[in-house]
């Protein structure tokens, strides 16, 4: 096991190779041999606490200051594959409090099938990655084309006026997210271009694709794949996507409850006198 004096120093001064979402394979192997030169890959497969004490260790007291030094090392290695991470990624680990935890996330969400077929960013298959995804060049051109090719068209609805800027509805006729509210993104892809049709027919364009951030009871939690629409007065939370992502909703005594995996309750969202279900969301400092 590595040493931990001046581990935080050793950790922080170490050169990582940067990851952005495609050929993790490659970029994984090198972290490997990076963690292996700093006798730190056990923390990485295995976790910290998972190892049993040897007798030398059996005491209370030296167990105690084992675990202290294991968690010391830990947070260093995954202060390393933090740095190792593009903002674009970056959500995706940030609820993480373990090197394990975090790989394990990267792994499961980049390595691919168990074929070792890479998974598109965009559409969520197996077999090709986000930059040759044909659903994404349809996007991207049916932006640029005429107005006979709509390509995608997701539909939502418009106000005129918003009271509350940090209010979300629950919308079961969008299949994305949808904000106008660019400062609401912790990333954005601003090459990202579509068209949404609103339900009074008009056409609006999409000028963006991130993530925000959110705090809640429960800590921080990142919405993915949300859609910048700067001609939308609202906020709009898609049922679809929520269930997409592991969610569950209740509709029940005028009240949605949102569930997470175990039936863990994340918030419950009363209905309005016009039948709306706003949810109002804390947002985290923005980095786009």
């Amino acid at each position: 096991m590595a040493s931990t004096s001046n581990s935080s120093t050793v950790y922080s001064n170490v050169k990582v190779p940067l990851f952005e979402g495609e050929n993790c394979d490659f970029w994984a192997v090198k972290m490997e041999t990076l963690f292996t030169s700093l006798d730190v890959l056990e923390f990485v497969q295995n976790g910290y606490e998972e190892s049993a004490p040897t007798e030398a260790e059996e005491s209370s007291q030296r167990l105690e200051e084992l675990k202290k030094k294991k968690k010391i090392i830990d947070a260093g290695v995954l202060g390393m594959i933090q740095r190792a991470d593009s903002i674009s990624i970056f959500p995706r680990i940030m609820r993480a409090r373990t090197s394990k935890e975090t790989w394990n996330i990267l792994q499961q969400e980049f390595e691919g099938d168990s074929n070792g077929k890479p998974q598109c960013h965009n559409c969520k298959r197996f077999g090709h990655i986000q930059k040759d995804c044909r659903f994404v060049n349809q996007q991207h051109d049916s932006f640029a084309g005429g107005e006979n090719d709509e390509g995608n068209l997701f539909f939502a609805c418009q106000k005129e006026f918003q009271e509350d800027k940090n209010v979300w509805y629950l919308d079961s006729g969008c299949s994305n997210h949808m904000t106008g509210k660019k400062e609401a993104f912790i990333n954005i892809d601003s090459s990202f271009g579509s068209k949404v049709k609103l339900k009074n027919g008009e056409h609006v364009e999409v000028k963006g694709k991130g993530s925000i951030g959110v705090i809640t009871k429960q800590g921080s939690k990142v919405i993915h794949d949300t859609l910048y629409v700067p001609e939308l007065d609202e906020n709009l939370l898609s049922i679809g996507q929520l269930l997409e992502h592991g969610y569950s909703l209740n509709f029940e005594n005028r009240e949605c409850r949102i569930f997470y995996s175990k039936r863990r309750n994340v918030v419950v969202v009363k209905m309005t006198s016009n039948r709306n279900f706003p949810l109002s969301l804390n947002y985290e400092k923005n980095s786009a």
